[in-house]
Parts: structure tokens; C-alpha cells; sequence
């Protein structure tokens, strides 16, 4: 399987960022449920990666036994097997070609970013889901309708997505 480079697949993630502020600003600023900011981007993650499949909320892990998607967690008894439901995957239906895994908050505090991120390291850690990369969002409604989307993980770690922001006329960057 031939995956695209974490530069193209930055590139990419930005231009879908683009297309939602220009079209869909209006979701941030009037504080609309993550759901639906995740979605819209997710439409337009569609536009942009031809030949690959774009869902929200989706759950199911071909590699699993039940076909339930699960990571690792630890807790008081040890670590057990959390049920769990990414944000926006961007796959191929059906096989385990799984490209990035986005976790989104809206106004997200400290221990929210840290959750979601942890969340990242262990999808791309479990074996049976093989995401290639992994990207943190947060929907920043209360600082001027922004997108703060500074980790993105690749094979090499973790670095920083460029986001082209709304300027002060209201034009994308």
C-alpha cells in the first residue's frame, strides 16, 4: 500500500481548513456542537483525498475479533480495552488501510488536549489499526473562530500543522 508523505497529507489537511473557513465559519462563531464542525470538515477531507474514504464517528475495526474498534487504557485495575469512536478517520473501507485518525475538541482545556492526544499515540500504536498518521484539532470559538491543529504525528513523531487562518478581513490566509 502506498501511503502519501506527512507533507502531502499536512498540505491536504490545510486545504480542507481553507475550504471550511471560507464556507463554514459561521459554525465556530455562533458555537455550534463539535459534531457538526467535524462533519463539515470531514466533507471537504472528502474533496480532497480522492480514492480514500472519509468518515465521522466510525467504529469498526476489521483486524478485531467483534469488529469493534478498541485501544489499550490503563486504570486502577490495570489495562483494559476501551471501546472507541474517532472523530474523522480517513481509510479505505473494509481494509486496514487507515491513513489519519483526527481527534477534535471545541474549546478544549489541558486535559482534554492531553486525552485526545494520548487517544492519537495509542490508534497509532494498536496493531490492528495501522493509522499512518494522526492530527488533534481544537475549534477555538472563543478566540476568534481559529484552529488550533499544532500536533500531527507521523511515523517520525510528533510536529506542527500550519493552519492559514482567518485574517482580520475576514479572508483565509
Amino acid at each position: 500500500m502506498q501511503y502519501p508523505k506527512a507533507y502531502d497529507v499536512k498540505r491536504a489537511v490545510n486545504d480542507a481548513l481553507r475550504l471550511f473557513y471560507l464556507n463554514d465559519l459561521y459554525l465556530i462563531e455562533h458555537d455550534v456542537h463539535e459534531c457538526a464542525l467535524t462533519f463539515r470538515l470531514g466533507f471537504y477531507l472528502q474533496q480532497i483525498f480522492t480514492g480514500w474514504d472519509v468518515d465521522c464517528e466510525f467504529n469498526r475495526d476489521i483486524g478485531s475479533e467483534d469488529g469493534i474498534k478498541r485501544i489499550p487504557v490503563r486504570d486502577c485495575d490495570g489495562q483494559k480495552r476501551k471501546d472507541i469512536v474517532p472523530d474523522i478517520i480517513i481509510h479505505r473501507r473494509g481494509t486496514d488501510c487507515n491513513l489519519l485518525v483526527i481527534e477534535a475538541k471545541k474549546d478544549a482545556s489541558d486535559k482534554e488536549r492531553d486525552d485526545d492526544i494520548d487517544k492519537i499515540e495509542a490508534y497509532r500504536e494498536e496493531k490492528t489499526l495501522h493509522y499512518r498518521y494522526g492530527l488533534f484539532l481544537d475549534f477555538q470559538s472563543t478566540r476568534k473562530a481559529t484552529v488550533d491543529a499544532s500536533v500531527f504525528f507521523s511515523k517520525t513523531g510528533r510536529s506542527s500543522l500550519q493552519i492559514k487562518t482567518r485574517s482580520s478581513n475576514n479572508e483565509v490566509k
